[in-house]
């Protein structure tokens, strides 16, 4: 009689163990789904925001006179030369830029 009771606490036990693992694995699922669509979600928001900066690049430099676009390369994108460099400020005996970026002179 006893053994039959703990036999029925044991399958009740082992019941319940296995409807909450079923349960939690279907959450992890579910959670995973909606992880993964979220990503997707937002890769293809940075993908059709970058194609979309590269068509207003495109179109502004279709609407450029020819040869605009090489004329504002070189007026906006040509790094401008510090006026360390052009009065020799910052360089090494050799005329090497200092790799340590100090404006001092190696004599």
């Amino acid at each position: 009689m006893i053994m039959a009771r703990l036999q029925g606490w044991a399958l009740t036990t082992l019941a319940v163990l296995a409807v909450l693992v079923g349960a939690y694995a279907y959450g992890h699922r579910t959670a995973k789904k909606a992880a993964r669509k979220e990503n997707e979600l937002a890769q293809a928001e940075r993908i059709s925001a970058g194609a979309k900066g590269v068509q207003d690049a495109q179109r502004e430099v279709d609407m450029l006179p020819d040869g605009g676009a090489g004329d504002e390369l070189r007026r906006d994108w040509l790094r401008n030369e510090p006026e360390e460099a052009a009065t020799g400020a910052g360089l090494l005996r050799d005329g090497e830029p200092d790799p340590r970026g100090s404006s001092r002179r190696v004599d």
